[in-house]
């Protein structure tokens, strides 16, 4: 990221795919330069998408909370696929953020999550492929995005656009518990993560109890977010992305000891 981060704010590491294995913590969030360039899903077209998994009908968030679905649209995603396109060329904002989880051990999803699993390749010495539980894909115009969460370690692949990110954690396990209900509670249903980089960042920057980590991913950029952190996410711009889920941290044993 450019600009100048606040003073308690540390950047988001940044490793060439060749030193992940060496220098990387399954503990703090980093970035992989390198590696997404050559799966074959950074070479996914939107034709290319419609094609191979246009028939998946997918979830469109209305709001910056994905996996609470009140607040959401259903549509296939090649429809959604001709929005996008659409909106990029005439200028108009198409409505909702597609953001789908496919489970590999749900019958209903598995075979188009493993066919989309196999179109990425995650470095084999750092992580444990076969712990990725759930693939999910998301597209989306600029704007849009996720308020904080947590959920287990996951390898997120931007393969179009620009996303800004902020993950923080306490060290502290009762507070860091408590974190999820306050955030809930006052961000609920119709809210958004412009809003809350708006409204709400400046206020966690002056928490001293939490450690904190900004950056702004590029297309071609994996972030791994570990396990159990909160994380949030702005998109820049439209963007198109894919995201592994793992069981667990996600690391191999080996690695993370």
């Amino acid at each position: 990221m450019n600009a100048k981060l606040p003073t308690r704010v540390s950047p988001v590491a940044v490793f060439d795919v060749g030193r992940v294995s060496s220098s990387a913590s399954h503990l703090e969030p980093f970035i992989i330069r390198g590696l997404v360039e050559h799966w074959p899903a950074y070479h996914w077209t939107n034709e290319l998408i419609r094609h191979k998994y246009g028939q998946i009908r997918c979830n469109i968030t209305l709001d910056s909370r994905p996996i609470y679905l009140q607040f959401s649209d259903t549509k296939r995603l090649d429809d959604y696929m001709d929005r996008l396109d659409a909106s990029d060329a005439d200028g108009f904002q198409v409505d909702g953020y597609l953001f789908h989880t496919l489970k590999l051990d749900s019958e209903a999803t598995a075979a188009n999550g493993r066919a989309i699993l196999s179109d990425i390749c995650l470095p084999s010495d750092v992580f444990d492929n076969d712990s990725v539980k759930l693939v999910r894909v998301y597209a989306g115009p600029s704007s849009t995005g996720t308020l904080p969460h947590i959920h287990d370690g996951a390898c997120n692949a931007l393969l179009r656009g620009r996303k800004r990110w902020v993950l923080f954690s306490s060290p502290d396990p009762a507070q860091h518990a408590k974190l999820e209900k306050e955030i809930y509670a006052k961000w609920g249903e119709g809210t958004h993560s412009r809003d809350w980089f708006e409204q709400e960042y400046l206020q966690l920057q002056n928490d001293n109890r939490l450690n904190i980590w900004e950056c702004v991913q590029e297309a071609g950029e994996l972030i791994y977010v570990p396990q159990n952190m909160y994380h949030v996410a702005l998109n820049l711009t439209p963007v198109v992305g894919v995201v592994a889920e793992f069981q667990g941290s996600g690391f191999k044993p080996a690695i993370a000891n």
